[in-house]
């Protein structure tokens, strides 16, 4: 049978240091890229080098004086100079020294070992090589030398090792006469497919891309899950630190795909002031991009950052604004919330600014691109406890109207929103910038009770603005209704309300 189904996750920050503890400081690899002898790929019974000659590129013979090997060749990775890693080390191949990228090992061609760099200080660095059983299919255990064995299966030829998965290589190991069967690696980068092991095995997430695999370090702007530790770019723990994208030219792509709210963090201090928000924001900015291609419901915020912050989305970095929020509710340091509820398929400029200009420092953007959601009614109300600006299009068709505008209110459609608001609180709405006049109607206990609370009218752009003298506690329900000029239902356009409770 074929294994189809990918597991989720991989090896995450946590495992990768357990690794590097259960492996001595300074280990490096001798690899040679040709077979025998300590040239080979190292495995648990090689001893360590004896000591180098005193040759101009020492090798591991013996000290005779004289230079045994020219410039540029080598035997092993000792004879390049460098073990280290963190800044691109040099290693041994078909007997050349060659450069690797920082933070990159040499594959060993074994599908199930783990080989990465150890930073163990700010200056020593080294490629740790570790068997990873959990890339194999369940029941099988990784041998450093020979891949996926089954130590309890003997053989004496390939014939007997057949395990009836279509997607595993199957062989009797030579020398130690068990059945070997590597899960296939169909991208030829060393690590076997994750959904060939089997659900809940680890292994490569991206079986058709040679540059995604537990063994490749992560890239912070790509959009892709490059090391297969289950997270992506910023939201990756190794992409931790300055942004850069303190300019719209280096917007920050986000990921899309994720179902719940993923932070990334990043920090406005030292960064300039570019974007003009209609929510003002007058200190430093950082931006971001996404980009979607089809219609989606975008929520974003700076919730708990501690940072009076502006949040805008526009159309590009020099486009028209598409919605703001300044504070989602009456404390400003308790961030800002936008939810766009049908975003139109196109690439978006997202902006986190200061509030003014010493408002710098640490910050999270909280980001969820979703699936359409559903007609807003009186028994499925928008939740807007977290508050916010809400964009969107008129959904409750039902008929409906508030003591301030009777007749016209009762022909439009309208939007249901609702508030839990626990404490009292200064509960303030306002429907500016809408294109359309509308009505507001604040109601207790339901969004069809008779206890109306209060009851505005305003006109289109200028909007209206609820606002209780006394404050807030309980369930706010909150309808924005289409004044109709006519008996046209439908003002074919977006709204814009903002709500903070």
């Amino acid at each position: 049978m074929t294994g189809t189904q990918r597991a989720a996750g991989g090896i995450g920050v946590a495992a990768v240091l357990a690794l590097a503890a259960s492996t001595a400081a300074g280990c490096f690899l001798d690899l040679a890229g040709t077979p025998g002898g300590d040239a080979s790929v190292p495995d648990g019974r090689d001893t360590g080098d004896i000591a180098p000659d005193a040759d101009v590129l020492p090798d591991e013979g013996a000290d005779d004086g004289a230079p045994d090997l020219a410039e540029g060749t080598c035997l092993t990775d000792r004879d390049c100079g460098d073990t280290t890693c963190a800044d691109g080390s040099l290693w041994c191949n078909a007997g050349v020294c060659e450069a690797m990228p920082p933070m990159t090992c040499p594959e060993d061609g074994v599908r199930c070992t783990r080989n990465y760099c150890s930073v163990t200080s700010p200056t020593t660095s080294s490629c740790v090589r570790q068997a990873a059983s959990s890339w194999c299919p369940a029941g099988w255990t990784c041998d450093q030398d020979a891949g996926c064995v089954r130590r309890d299966r003997t053989c004496t030829s390939t014939g007997e090792c057949d395990d009836g998965v279509e997607c595993t290589e199957d062989r009797c190991v030579p020398g130690l006469g068990v059945c070997g069967n590597d899960p296939i690696d169909a991208d030829g980068d060393g690590v076997g497919d994750q959904g060939c092991a089997g659900t809940g095995r680890l292994g490569d997430c991206d079986d058709a891309d040679p540059e995604v695999n537990p063994n490749h370090p992560e890239v912070c702007r790509n959009l892709k899950d490059d090391d297969c530790d289950g997270v992506t770019d910023y939201a990756d723990e190794d992409c931790a630190g300055d942004l850069d994208n303190d300019l719209c030219e280096n917007a920050v792509p986000l990921v899309l795909g994720v179902p719940t709210l993923v932070a990334v963090s990043g920090d406005l201090t030292g960064y300039g002031h570019e974007s003009v928000s209609s929510c003002g924001g007058e200190g430093p900015d950082a931006f971001f991009r996404v980009t979607i291609d089809a219609e989606r419901r975008l929520v974003l915020d700076t919730a708990h950052a501690g940072l009076d912050t502006v949040v805008s989305v526009l159309y590009d970095c020099d486009g028209d604004e598409v919605l703001c929020n300044d504070d989602r509710n009456d404390v400003p340091t308790a961030g800002s919330r936008v939810e766009h509820r049908r975003l139109p398929p196109g690439s978006y400029v997202i902006v986190v600014s200061g509030k003014t200009g010493t408002d710098a420092g640490p910050y999270a953007l909280h980001y969820s691109v979703l699936d359409l959601p559903p007609a807003a009614n009186c028994s499925d109300p928008i939740d807007a406890t977290d508050g916010g600006t809400f964009v969107g299009w008129l959904t409750d068709t039902g008929i409906d109207a508030g003591s301030c505008a009777l007749i016209r209110s009762g022909v439009g459609i309208q939007e249901r929103f609702v508030a839990h608001v626990g404490a009292p609180a200064d509960l303030w709405v306002s429907s500016a910038g809408t294109g359309f006049p509308t009505a507001l109607y604040l109601r207790a206990g339901s969004c069809t009770s008779l206890d109306e609370r209060e009851c505005v009218t305003g006109d289109a752009w200028t909007g209206a603005v609820l606002h209780p003298a006394d404050g807030w506690t309980g369930d706010a329900h909150i309808t924005l209704d289409y004044l109709a000029p006519g008996l046209d239902a439908d003002p074919g356009q977006p709204y814009r309300i903002e709500i903070n409770p």
